[in-house]
């Protein structure tokens, strides 16, 4: 909920062409016990499109990232919650003709395979991080070439 207050600002400093926006994984601690479609995030996200867009900038959305599943602080439903967040984020994010980055599927399908990528529970160590600027560098590669 925060972002959407802070976003204006840093568009007006800095007058980006595109606006790379990484939003939700927090959202888990005021949504866990509501559906996903009940949580502010896909609303969120959506304002924060539509105002970097009425800002000259080209949105381009990160999918929410997974929860470290061998962290003993991760909760076992937050990864299966972050997948329903996801699957409303997709298509609103097609929907407002933003660019989708799929950073959720950066970390790969095979959740065995994630806990070496972060550094503590939700925070990515830089291996993860790579993953993820690499999703946004493809992501930015589509819309570039798409004009």
């Amino acid at each position: 909920m925060d972002g959407i207050q802070r976003l204006p600002a840093s568009l007006a400093a800095s007058r980006p062409a595109f606006t790379l926006v990484l939003y939700g994984t927090n959202d888990w601690n005021r949504c866990q016990t509501l559906a996903p479609e009940t949580c502010f995030t896909v609303a969120a996200l959506r304002d924060m499109i539509r105002t970097a867009r009425s800002a000259g900038s080209q949105p381009v959305v990160g999918t929410i990232i997974p929860a470290n599943p061998a962290s003993s602080l991760t909760h076992p439903d937050r990864n299966r919650w972050i997948q329903l967040e996801n699957d409303l984020i997709r298509p609103m994010v097609q929907q407002e003709g933003a660019v989708l980055a799929e950073t959720w599927g950066a970390f790969g399908s095979d959740p065995n395979l994630w806990p070496p990528l972060f550094f503590d529970q939700n925070h990515p160590d830089d291996a993860g991080y790579a993953r993820i600027s690499d999703a946004f560098f493809q992501a930015l590669t589509r819309a570039r070439g798409a004009r």
